[in-house]
């Protein structure tokens, strides 16, 4: 011990650290000596592999020792071998020496990062650490510099080909290249050892998805549960194949386990947050009704250890106490393994080969004409800048209600055939429900040329602290009102139709005094009146005024959103003479847990029915779909939550995101309706794909999204058939809620555009080409589409918190004609929202939906947009469903025409052209 400190002393780490794993095992020293020696491998030397070895010595020597097993702990996070990492956490709980800090580790597990500052640089790292190597490839794909990592891997597996680590990690970085060839070789060559882990089963059960073997995923989801019963994404896979395949009962079974651990994950988020009492208790009566005993166990020891005058840990403890008695030092009580006693061999062999559907015939080569967009908001004199109440370049966001708001309306409010724009206000937020300084503002569209503020002569005034708007014809009355989300009490204007509104008394005496985002106006029950949804994110006594500092102690970043209680969103019915009954308990959607951002109301998945479909900060989407049940025949208003069966709860690794904006389209040319979601820096965009059975799979990765969007905070994004190709582009604004600038991240962010390659993929549209505005940084927030000067090619509005709004025109070369249609409901609401338009463009036949929500805070033009490809005629047959499954077509619909539909009627009547088109771009 001498020796090792005199080395110590004089810089000699290593020196020390052999002097100390010399000490004898029968030295009363010897326990201290290894952990020494075991510290300094780790956190000094980052020889992870020694520091294991020294800390698994301690721990021979002392089976007991905390210590040991903490650092132990510590070192197999670092290397990412979660199994191991849980009987070291387990072991602590049974010790009584666990932390929350353990107690989230066990949950979080593979979705912890590794910690730069535990790895020395690469050049540093000893041949042999093995585990330092892997980690260090951990490292390099968490900062999506995959090349490096690939190298890595299989240097290291080309020196050490017993490495179960380093293959299990070059499965998942070659999943997530898409190098398809080189994982179908690393799927069917993993030795025994590699296979009989649930990282390999994981990788293929995903795989088999992306090649379409939808019976061999199932296969691969019982595989992984068999070994991991905590997996979400597998829950959800096998128990939806279970439902296709007739059996609810179980696949009931599997969604239930699935729900509850993206409950517990947030509850267990939420339990960080210090004297969070009853979260703490929730994590517990999650953790115990899935089985988790030793972490209900946990839960409890450490709340009645801090909070001795709780009752409630006291009899949990003695409850859980003669279970985790006799249990292994596993997570799960094997008798809680939802796929106990389910047969694999019901499910077939994966076959591990590329099949599916056969590009499209429509595909096009690579070439293709440019895709641009011309910045003209202060060439057409649309001037607006959003107040957040804060300084967001200088002091950063701070509280939470300082990084939302930010929406965009269009609303052709005077019914001229010229979409008009409303932008909601903040302004100062101590002086909400007071008049304001600084005012939500709508701008006049003067014949598609310029813009003109007619907030004042509208009679439009405002005491709210605005955050979002919808548009929408609540009344039926063929002029759109307009509803702003506030924080406080949202407004509900009803257009007078003479170019003036009024606030409506009756909406104000059921709306709440609530943080609204976004909303939709829609038919939800079927009786032609429109409702409203009103999304809802957090509240709390200090949801306002709680700031939360970063690593150095400093006030700059706002908080997470599950440190705040959500509140709940609201579903008011309308009763057809201008009054509203809040019917958000009766119908089912009163959810306690969802902190709600954007959302969108279209028939997503029902042929005659509106689903709702909210994008949840931080926890699981809900995906609201009517209840068919003949004992609720005389309540059309039920409605169930089918996110996680439908699969669009969670993304494809079973993982909640922090949702934001949402875009609705048919993203793959397959004639039903997908879902594109924004989510957080890290998270990446999702792609909900749409299959024919109305489940969803989460394809961003095989459509080319992920990385691209990975390093991005995204919020609006919108769908739109830029090139009028029919195929849909996407648009999305992006920038964070935290300013990280010193420490090199992006805060403000660049908005993206991304082409649609043919329904196969989509291509980020370089600024070069997009225009000078992709070229920029912001903290871009709301988005919404219309087509301002009437050219037929959509345009695009986007607000920002660091700048004013842009006003996007689109000026690509057309490769394809158009069609705008407007819909007149007449059995249906006016507004005929869920109405589907298509017709046939060569081989193809593109539909279109006229959806509401509009994703986040915004609201589009309330047209449906056609692109339709290059067609030799100038008349085309239209196939109209309008929303409650009725079907019609329309023959001679003139293209390059705005064109109205009316239920009902049986011909498309034309408006007055506008300019001619250009020439086309063959």
């Amino acid at each position: 011990m001498k020796r090792a400190r005199s080395a110590a002393a004089r810089g000699d780490l290593s020196a020390a650290v052999d002097a100390w794993e010399r000490v004898p095992p029968d030295s009363p020293s010897a326990l201290q000596a290894r952990l020494h020696a075991a510290e300094t491998s780790l956190r000094q030397l980052h020889q992870l592999g020694r520091a294991e070895r020294l800390y698994r010595q301690a721990i021979e020597l002392a089976p007991d020792n905390a210590e040991a097993i903490h650092g132990l702990a510590q070192t197999l996070a670092i290397e990412g071998r979660w199994n191991e990492l849980a009987t070291c956490l387990i072991r602590l709980i049974q010790l009584d020496a666990c932390s929350n800090f353990h107690l989230d580790l066990l949950v979080r597990g593979s979705d912890l990062n590794v910690d730069p500052q535990l790895l020395s640089p690469a050049d540093q790292t000893e041949p042999e650490d093995i585990a330092a190597r892997c980690a260090r490839a951990r490292l390099a794909m968490q900062a999506g510099d995959e090349p490096r990592a690939r190298w890595d891997l299989e240097s290291i597996l080309n020196e050490h080909s017993e490495s179960v680590q380093a293959r299990l990690l070059l499965g998942r970085l070659l999943l997530s290249l898409g190098a398809d060839g080189d994982l179908q070789d690393w799927l069917r060559t993993a030795p025994p050892a590699v296979r009989n882990e649930a990282d390999y089963w994981r990788v293929a059960m995903s795989a088999s998805q992306r090649w379409h073997d939808e019976d061999g995923a199932l296969r691969c989801a019982w595989e992984v549960l068999s070994r991991d019963p905590n997996d979400i994404a597998a829950c959800l896979n096998l128990g939806r194949g279970l439902h296709r395949l007739g059996e609810p009962d179980l696949a009931a079974k599997l969604m239930e386990r699935a729900e509850r651990l993206e409950r517990y994950t947030a509850a267990v988020s939420q339990a960080r947050r210090p004297k969070n009492w009853d979260a703490i208790e929730q994590a517990v009566e999650l953790a115990e009704s899935l089985g988790l005993y030793w972490e209900a166990f946990g839960w409890s020891r450490l709340a009645s250890r801090l909070n001795p005058a709780l009752s409630w840990p006291r009899l949990t403890l003695d409850r859980l106490a003669p279970r985790v008695a006799h249990l292994d030092l596993v997570r799960t009580d094997p008798a809680a393994n939802p796929v106990r006693g389910l047969n694999p061999e019901r499910f077939a062999t994966p076959r591990f080969e590329t099949t599916g559907p056969a590009t499209p015939e429509h595909a096009p080569g690579e070439s293709h004409s440019p895709l641009a967009f011309r910045e003209d908001a202060l060439r057409s004199g649309l001037t607006f800048d959003y107040h957040n109440g804060g300084d967001c370049l200088r002091t950063g966001l701070q509280r939470m209600y300082e990084f939302t708001g930010g929406g965009v309306g269009v609303v052709d409010y005077d019914r001229d055939g010229y979409p008009d724009l409303y932008f909601p206000e903040g302004g100062e937020f101590a002086q909400r429900g007071n008049p304001m300084a600084v005012v939500d503002r709508l701008w006049q569209n003067v014949s598609g040329t310029a813009w003109r503020d007619v907030t004042d002569s509208a009679g439009l005034t405002d005491e709210g602290f605005g955050q979002g708007v919808c548009a929408g014809d609540v009344d039926n009355d063929g002029f759109p009102d307009l509803l702003v989300l506030n924080i406080g009490a949202n407004v509900l204007w009803h257009n007078c139709g003479d170019g003036t509104f009024q606030r409506s008394q009756e909406f104000a005496a059921v709306t709440r005094d609530a943080w609204s985002l976004s909303a939709a106006i829609a038919d939800l029950d079927g009786d032609s009146n429109p409702d409203i949804y009103v999304v809802n994110y957090l509240a709390g006594d200090d949801v306002f005024t709680r700031v939360c500092p970063d690593s150095r102690g400093v006030n700059r970043l706002t908080c997470q959103p599950l440190v705040f209680s959500a509140a709940p969103d609201q579903l008011l019915r309308s009763l057809g003479d201008g009054r509203f009954e809040d019917c958000s308990a009766e119908a089912g959607i009163d959810r306690p847990e969802g902190r709600g951002m954007g959302l969108v109301v279209g028939r997503i998945t029902q042929p005659d029915t509106l689903d709702v479909y909210v994008a949840n900060d931080a926890t699981a989407n809900f995906h609201f779909v009517r209840e068919r049940s003949p004992e609720r025949i005389e309540q059309p208003w039920r409605f169930v939550d089918e996110a996680f069966l439908r699969g669009t709860a969670v993304d494809a690794a079973g993982r909640a995101q922090a949702s934001m904006g949402i875009a609705a389209n048919d993203a793959d040319g397959d004639g039903r309706l997908d879902l594109f979601v924004t989510n957080f820096e890290g998270e990446s965009t999702t792609l909900y794909v749409q299959q024919s059975d109305g489940f969803l799979n989460d394809r961003s990765q095989e459509f080319q999204l992920t990385a691209l969007s990975r390093g991005l905070l995204g919020f609006g994004a919108q769908f739109l058939d830029v090139d009028l190709d029919g195929d849909p582009e996407l648009i999305v604004a992006n920038g964070h809620v935290n300013d990280r600038r010193e420490s090199g991240s992006l805060y403000q962010m660049p908005p993206q555009l991304f082409r649609n390659r043919a329904g196969r993929g989509f291509q980020l549209v370089p600024p070069t080409e997009a225009g000078s505005y992709f070229a920029g940084e912001y903290l871009g927030r709301g988005l919404a589409v219309l087509d301002w000067n009437r050219d037929g090619r959509p345009d695009a509005a986007v607000s920002h918190l660091d700048r004013p709004a842009e006003l996007l025109t689109n000026e690509s070369e057309r490769r394809g004609r158009w069609l705008h249609v407007r819909c007149v409901g007449t059995a249906s609401a006016r507004d005929a929202i869920g109405t589907m338009v298509s017709i046939r463009s060569g081989e193809r036949r593109i539909v279109r939906q006229l959806t509401a929500g509009d994703g986040y805070a915004s609201s589009n033009q309330r047209d449906i947009f056609l692109g339709v490809g290059l067609l030799p005629t100038e008349t085309v047959a239209m196939e109209v469903s309008w929303p409650n499954g009725e079907t019609v077509e329309l023959t001679d619909v003139p293209l390059d025409r705005e064109v109205v539909i009316i239920e009902g009627r049986s011909q498309a009547f034309p408006l007055s052209r506008v300019q001619p088109s250009p020439d086309l771009v063959p």
